[in-house]
């Protein structure tokens, strides 16, 4: 799916985020992990390659299981298999995720595989959030279209491919939705999403539903309860001026549901505090949230710093008691939600981002794509699963300002020269 990019989270200070990734000045509810970074509670590793990373994707069928079987972490966004779960009737889209992961499983048992769930929408090509969307009795988990707009709303409230239109009083647009004959997924009929096809609202202000999100839908037998699972995306947010992320603008929200400032705000403080409570709840059973990588957590993360900041950053990773030593990075290598490659093929300024990710890593590190759309087959280099032995102290700064780190490992020596822009790896012998 098109993500919008850097819907950014940190454990200790947190600004949401609206519609095109302009900041706001809202606040998620508290972290999970207090004033600290949080951990997953798997074992640390060292081994490169299960210190690789990255977001797969395809739309026709699943994706490459021998290519993403290499990585110690890949996270599936749901347009996996969208050409295939639109026109499956009813939809599949949460059946399939588990059915990637298990192939990958088969063949690696030790790659970590992530899925994508939403926590601000509805998306009823879930199955479990298609049986609320038609169950009568749980019709308040979800926002409403102001009936006295009727006529008026800024979307459609009905489906017209279908005889007579298929319609639903709960609010829903076609934000990255599957519609026929063409969308977000083409269907080749009318779309059976049981409900009109749409982005449907979660209202966190229901307590019930806030229970079923935090222990059913975000982290149950689909997602990380199931040993097939091991962490998940949970995707977008709201905002007390931008409103429900990449589905409406505040005031078309206002508009046709017929929310009040305080409503927006209800929902925001409820949302957050269910999102803390979900967290937390991954944490307990093993997993972990891409928002909790620090620094990585944008949806297309790149490298946690720029060229040009690169002697100032390392410099302070270099300090006893640095930060990244007691957090989870994503050390991104791509660039905009794309891969940043050479004319060749080649990772651009890969050896340059190895030697900085060897010096300046801690026990919990991941280098890697995090993503940049569907179809796409990351080159790996050979880096990536070279065997680096463990690192034999922090990095160091070959004299005071001289812009150089080094850091030694068992079985290599990591150089990072921000003057020249420069990174060597030399393996010992």
């Amino acid at each position: 799916m098109p993500r919008y990019p850097a819907l950014l989270y940190a454990a200790i200070e947190v600004t949401t985020l609206l519609l095109l990734s302009v900041p706001t000045t809202a606040q998620f509810g508290p972290s999970p992990c207090g004033d600290k970074p949080c951990l997953p509670k798997w074992e640390p590793t060292y081994n490169m390659s299960k210190s690789t990373i990255f977001m797969p994707c395809n739309v026709s069928g699943q994706y490459n299981a021998e290519v993403a079987a290499k990585f110690g972490i890949v996270d599936f966004d749901w347009s996996n298999e969208k050409d295939l779960w639109v026109n499956d009737s009813p939809m599949t889209c949460m059946e399939r995720l588990l059915a990637q992961a298990k192939v990958i499983k088969d063949i690696n048992p030790e790659t970590k595989v992530w899925v994508y769930r939403e926590s601000v929408a509805a998306q009823p090509w879930y199955s479990d959030v298609r049986e609320k969307l038609l169950d009568p009795k749980t019709q308040s988990w979800f926002l409403h279209f102001d009936p006295s707009k009727n006529g008026t709303y800024r979307v459609p409230q009905c489906d017209t491919n279908f005889k007579p239109p298929r319609c639903s009083n709960l609010y829903h647009d076609q934000v990255q939705t599957p519609n026929y004959p063409t969308g977000d997924g083409a269907c080749e009929h009318p779309c059976d999403c049981g409900v009109p096809c749409g982005r449907y609202l979660w209202d966190t202000r229901n307590p019930d539903l806030v229970d079923w999100l935090v222990n059913v839908h975000l982290t149950g037998n689909t997602s990380v309860r199931n040993p097939l699972i091991d962490g998940v995306f949970l995707d977008d947010e709201w905002s007390v001026t931008g409103g429900a992320a990449e589905n409406c603008n505040l005031g078309d929200c206002e508009h046709d549901m017929g929310l009040t400032t305080k409503d927006v705000a209800d929902i925001v403080e409820t949302w957050g505090t269910m999102m803390q409570r979900t967290q937390q709840r991954v944490l307990d059973l093993g997993g972990f949230d891409w928002r909790m990588f620090s620094p990585g957590a944008g949806t297309c993360a790149g490298a946690p710093f720029k060229k040009e900041q690169c002697a100032s950053y390392i410099r302070e990773q270099c300090q006893p008691n640095a930060t990244l030593q007691h957090s989870a990075m994503m050390y991104g290598l791509g660039v905009g939600c794309r891969l940043n490659l050479t004319a060749d093929g080649e990772v651009r300024d890969f050896d340059q981002h190895l030697a900085s990710f060897l010096t300046i890593r801690g026990p919990f590190a991941w280098l890697g794509w995090a993503w940049v759309g569907c179809g796409v087959v990351p080159p790996r280099p050979v880096g990536m699963d070279t065997d680096y032995g463990v690192p034999l102290s922090h990095c160091t700064e070959t004299a005071p300002n001289s812009g150089v780190f080094t850091r030694e490992w068992s079985k290599a020596t990591a150089t990072i020269d921000c003057n020249q822009w420069k990174g060597t790896v030399i393996m010992k012998p």
